[in-house]
């Protein structure tokens, strides 16, 4: 699964005003959310209660995740490892799950 065909699919599938649910592996769904604000070619924008300036998610970030997903998924690699790789895990994390929704249980 070639990264640039999910950053494909996300982009195309992923709208401003989308509400995505906190997400991880471990404990599934964690009851906050956030909103997508915009997305451009290169990064994904976010907002979140309790955040005071919009966040700016790198495309650089998602490919870092995409990278060790399925080992995530699979409880080998942990939330804290993704989380030293990148400050906006939690969004990569729940953006990446609901993609996955998004597309049938699997990212392209």
């Amino acid at each position: 699964m070639p990264f640039a065909a999910t950053w494909s699919a996300l982009q195309g599938r992923l709208a401003a005003s989308t509400t995505i649910p906190n997400w991880t592996a471990a404990n599934g769904f964690l009851g906050d959310s956030f909103t997508v604000t915009r997305i451009t070619t290169g990064h994904v924008e976010v907002s979140t209660p309790g955040a005071q300036t919009i966040q700016t998610v790198p495309v650089a970030d998602f490919q870092t995740v995409y990278g060790v997903w399925q080992r995530y998924c699979q409880g080998r690699v942990s939330r804290p490892q993704i989380r030293d790789a990148t400050r906006f895990s939690k969004y990569v994390i729940s953006i990446l799950h609901w993609l996955e929704g998004q597309c049938g249980g699997t990212l392209p």
